[in-house]
């Protein structure tokens, strides 16, 4: 057949001949589409599913007037299989969708987007036929707007996209998927207020239906809007330590502190509240009392959902894995917690979940801006007026005439946070200054709509800023951009690009004008500034920094400060914002960049290990590194993918499964020696799940051997000596350390092989070796093969080697009962730990520390 005229089916359906529309009946018509769509088809099939069983006769008529149609010899057959060579809308429009070309796909839209062809239906079945092609070419009409969209996004076509994408939305209004894309769209062409009106007008749409946002839609909104990203953060606070948030003075608080000792007595209490009228400082003021009746456990919450929250507890209380609501129980008990406070918590179905974990004796308090249920719920309002003003006087550091103070306080609203920021304003400024200041000022912060003077807290925010140096100006509105409302100069000077110098300059400029608070450890060099709840919403409305911006500085960050795990300890709530936000928009490469600088090598993770949070994104971070072709930096990714689900979740399925990966990644970089040590790993997994291990440790051995790398021999050796060693089958642990150690002596001082590695090897081979000689009962051999394996280092100066080798000696000693001995080791240890922040063997140092003083009790 030769190629015949075109049939247009989105919009009118019409058949076209060089131009012209033919005019044709409504059954030749539908005969003619389907055999189009559908190809060629029996006669029999086309009579019954148009006319009905017998009607052939009907079939046969509308055959030969289509013969009569121009052209018709060329493109209609008509034979025992009727079928026709006609080109259609429908499926011009698909090839361009499916070869990326969107502006092209457009151009098919033009007559309509709809498959309208109802009119046409003569049967039941035709209609079911015409409803499942409807349903295909919707999709098609979708895919190529969403197409188009993204096309314009790339090219930062905001206006164009987001009318796409407001095409999308008027072809289903409650298509969630559709109102992401524009709340994205709207985020990144800088339009805060219409990303919150989107999704206020999809969670309207959905109220009309008896539904609500999709979890994903509300962490999107989070992302781009919430005032919290940096999850959540456990602190076991102890007598003597500073309370998180605690003011220096609290004002005319007395009476609902005093309401607040009795309700947390009868049960959970929720301190409910706006931002900024001092809920933290009441909750910090009644846990430093509580400190003096035990240690209080310090939960800060933000939007983290209930594993997140399980996590911070249980890392606050030195658990591993996935403890049980007993385990948690025993844990409180043991460290005599008194009271636990989950602050600034935006999920309560969160807190409620957490809750059913704990005792129902232990002391609970909350604070949240939102309700939550179950909880004893406290107002926390404005102050009175007479505190009000004695609030402002104090900040002041001046008398204020009362008929003043009292005018500046109906102004704000009798708010805590503004009157701070007004005591400070009238350190410079006169009450007539400060109060004209108040009435021109131009931004609007919004707050409930039950505060009749919320727009006076966002002209006192702008006043604050206005005397600001351009340096402080910028970092207030850098922070706006951050997850977490809070930084260090060290991050902040990579956001803005100054030297670390200028940046702090700039924060404490901040400091001084009440904008945010210096928060630093006793003891530590790590200082951030954080801004309080209102000025971080405002920064946040009026940010200046593209996300993309955000991204790569904390990318330059880590790479400078990457053995800085105190300073990265402060920033990891700004660092995983980052990532997510990556995840979010799509920013593949940046994701992936910013994930190996945290997670490969010696990096931060592989020290403090990974939340709920930072584990699902390397998840991906491993499969978009794979789809960048990035296949070297996947597998490194894919290997501490496979350690964090082992060592510190116990997930050894999942592990497994990781390491696989990553050795099937190594083999396809052709660097047999990481396929190797990824195999025998595998080993070690496999045995762990009950499996057999022997088929993958001799695959890892044989890898090792063919390349020759006596460094990956050593190191599946020695995970071989591991295995024997959870099995207690000391001898098999004796003979493969024993092996590891002749190979990494050979390979000391080959010139060509990297000695740091080397000694690495050599080092945990002499422990291992030494556990095995311990175990067999040879007690000077395991001595000596210790204290060389410490001399190596020395010779390092690696201290978190030297503290690890002196609490195995320490532990040895232990065992002998010789205190003496193993105190001297084990306190060296102690110190080397807490040199460097590492909070998990600082516990099980201090745990041994703890049982030889009851070993030396029990034996005077």
């Amino acid at each position: 057949m030769q190629p015949g005229p075109l049939l247009t089916l989105l919009g009118a359906p019409a058949l076209w001949w060089q131009g012209q529309e033919v005019v044709l009946q409504p059954k030749q018509l539908a005969l003619l589409i389907y055999v189009a769509l559908e190809g060629p088809c029996p006669r029999a099939d086309l009579t019954e599913l148009l006319w009905g069983p017998g009607r052939g006769a009907n079939l046969r008529t509308a055959l030969y007037k289509l013969r009569g149609l121009p052209g018709a010899e060329g493109w209609l057959r008509d034979g025992d299989l009727v079928g026709v060579a006609v080109a259609t809308d429908v499926a011009a429009l698909e090839r361009a969708c499916r070869e990326g070309r969107f502006a092209d796909a457009l151009s098919h839209l033009a007559r309509g987007e709809t498959f309208a062809l109802g009119l046409l239906a003569p049967s039941a079945a035709f209609e079911e036929w015409l409803e499942e092609r409807r349903r295909e070419t919707s999709e098609l009409v979708r895919e190529t707007l969403r197409g188009a969209a993204q096309e314009n996004r790339e090219r930062g076509a905001y206006a164009q996209a987001k009318a796409y994408a407001e095409r999308l939305l008027a072809r289903d209004p409650l298509d969630e998927a559709s109102y992401r894309l524009l709340m994205r769209l709207e985020h990144e062409s800088g339009d805060p207020e219409a990303v919150r009106s989107t999704f206020e007008r999809l969670r309207t749409a959905l109220a009309e239906v008896g539904g609500e946002p999709a979890p994903e839609t509300l962490k999107l909104r989070g992302q781009l809007l919430g005032a919290d990203g940096a999850g959540a953060q456990g602190t076991l606070l102890r007598p003597g330590d500073r309370v998180p948030g605690r003011a220096a003075g609290l004002v005319g608080r007395a009476e609902l502190l005093e309401r607040l000792s009795d309700a947390v007595r009868t049960g959970p209490t929720l301190l409910h509240g706006f931002g900024g009228v001092g809920k933290t400082a009441l909750a910090a003021e009644f846990a430093a009392v509580q400190l003096e009746s035990g240690p209080v456990l310090w939960l800060q919450a933000g939007r983290s959902d209930a594993p997140e929250l399980v996590d911070a507890l249980q890392r606050a209380l030195g658990l591993q894995g996935n403890p049980s609501a007993s385990a948690l129980g025993a844990a409180l008990a043991r460290e005599r917690v008194s009271l636990l406070v989950v602050d600034d918590v935006w999920n309560g179905d969160a807190v409620r979940a957490l809750r059913g974990l704990l005792p129902e004796t232990l002391p609970l308090l909350s604070t949240s801006r939102g309700r939550v249920a179950g909880f004893k719920r406290l107002e926390v309002g404005v102050l009175a007026r007479p505190d009000a003003r004695a609030l402002l006087t104090e900040v002041a550091g001046v008398p204020l005439p009362e008929a003043e103070a009292d005018q500046i306080c109906h102004v704000l609203g009798d708010h805590p946070f503004a009157l701070r920021l007004a005591g400070t304003q009238l350190q410079k400024l006169s009450v007539s200054q400060l109060l004209a200041r108040l009435a021109n000022a131009p931004h609007t912060l919004h707050a409930p709509r039950s505060w009749d003077e919320s727009e006076s807290i966002s002209a006192l925010l702008s006043s604050s800023l206005e005397g600001l140096t351009d340096d402080a100006y910028e970092a207030f509105l850098a922070v706006g951009a951050l997850a977490s409302g809070s930084v260090t100069p060290e991050l902040l000077a990579h956001l803005l690009r100054r030297d670390t110098e200028t940046a702090e300059a700039a924060l404490a400029e901040l400091h001084a004008q009440a904008l945010a608070e210096r928060v630093a450890r006793p003891g530590s060099d790590t200082v951030r500034y954080a801004l309080h709840d209102l000025s971080y919403s405002f920064a946040r409305q009026n940010r200046a920094l593209r996300p993309q911006t955000v991204v790569r500085a904390c990318s330059r960050f880590v790479a400078e400060h990457a053995r800085a795990f105190e300073l990265l300890d402060a920033e990891i709530g700004n660092l995983i914002g980052a990532l997510e936000v990556a995840y979010a928009l799509g920013y593949r490469a940046a994701l992936v960049d910013l994930t190996a600088n945290l997670v490969v090598g010696d990096a931060y993770f592989s020290a403090r290990g990974h939340s709920p949070r930072s584990l699902k994104l390397l998840e991906v971070a491993v499969s978009w590194a794979k789809e960048l072709g990035q296949l070297e930096r996947a597998h490194h990714l894919a290997g501490r993918l496979g350690d964090a689900h082992r060592e510190q979740y116990h997930q050894f399925e999942k592990a497994l499964e990781a390491y696989q990966e990553g050795a099937r990644l190594a083999r396809l970089i052709r660097n047999p020696s990481r396929e190797a040590i990824l195999t025998s790993i595998c080993g070690i997994a496999h045995h762990y799940l009950g499996q057999p291990s022997d088929v993958a440790f001799e695959r890892a051995y044989q890898l090792a051997e063919q390349a020759n790398d006596g460094l990956a021999l050593g190191q599946v050796l020695q995970h071989r000596g591991y295995v024997a060693w959870t099995s207690q089958d000391w001898k098999a642990m004796e003979r493969f350390n024993q092996e590891a150690l002749q190979v990494a002596r050979s390979l000391h001082q080959v010139r060509h092989i990297d000695q740091s590695r080397v000694d690495y090897n050599l080092f945990s081979a002499l422990l291992n070796l030494g556990e095995a000689k311990r175990k067999l009962g040879s007690f000077e051999e395991a001595v000596a093969l210790r204290l060389e394996a410490l001399q190596i280092a020395n010779t390092r100066q690696n201290q978190l080697w030297q503290a690890h080798a002196l609490q195995e000696l320490g532990e040895m000693y232990s065992d002998e009962q010789r205190s003496v001995e193993a105190r001297s080791y084990l306190l060296e240890a102690l110190a080397l730990y807490e040199a460097n922040d590492v909070q998990a063997r600082i516990q099980q140092v201090q745990k041994m520390l703890g049982s030889l003083e009851l070993m030396e009790l029990t034996s005077s």
